[in-house]
Formats: C-alpha cells, sequence, structure tokens
C-alpha cells in the first residue's frame, strides 16, 4: 500500500477538485444577481479552486510538520487551524469572484 500513496493522494485532491469546482460554480452563477453565463464564471471558478488546493495543501503540511503546538495550546491549536481554514476557503471563493468579475467587466467595455 505504500508503493501506491501517489494514487490515494492524486485520487483524493482529484475528486477534492472535480467537488469543489461544480461547488463552485454553482455558487458564481446563482449567487450574482444578474444573468452570468458559463463561459464568464469558469475560469473564476477554476482559479478559485486551484488557489483552494494549494493552501489545502500548504495547511496540510504545515499542521503534519508542527507538531510541538498541541502540547503547548492543546485543543486551541485545532480551533485555530481550523479558523485559518476556514478563512483561506473564504478568500479563494472571493478571489474567484474577483476574477469573474474583472472578466465580465472587460467584456462589456468591449
Amino acid at each position: 500500500m505504500k508503493s501506491c500513496g501517489w494514487i490515494w493522494i492524486g485520487a483524493r485532491y482529484g475528486v477534492a477538485a472535480m467537488v469543489l469546482l461544480m461547488l463552485y460554480l454553482a455558487c458564481y452563477a446563482w449567487l450574482p444577481d444578474l444573468t452570468l453565463y458559463r463561459r464568464t464564471i469558469i475560469p473564476g471558478a477554476v482559479a478559485g479552486v486551484i488557489l483552494w488546493l494549494a493552501f489545502a495543501a500548504l495547511l496540510s503540511w504545515t499542521l503534519r510538520s508542527i507538531t510541538q503546538l498541541t502540547p503547548i495550546y492543546g485543543s486551541f491549536a485545532g480551533v485555530a487551524a481550523t479558523l485559518i481554514f476556514f478563512y483561506v476557503s473564504a478568500a479563494t471563493i472571493i478571489f474567484g469572484a474577483e476574477v469573474n468579475g474583472i472578466i465580465q467587466n472587460e467584456k462589456c467595455k468591449t
């Protein structure tokens, strides 16, 4: 099982990317109070998903490598890590929406 570890990691991130892409597309299509086309929301959704995956991998690596936090801070370290994760998740959604907004403004100018 150790030799196939990269398959499980790839499957985990692949499934996460597909689910996130569908969720981001749904949010960007239904939440704004104007009609948007798929071709204008796809770049922001892809950018948000890539950014989220990068931050999730970085946070996962950081929490695995810093094992000294639990004895010092106890369960507060888990709460702080969860809040950071929520903050980063919200920031990626906003970043993707900003990308979509820039694309929409450029299309309106032409």
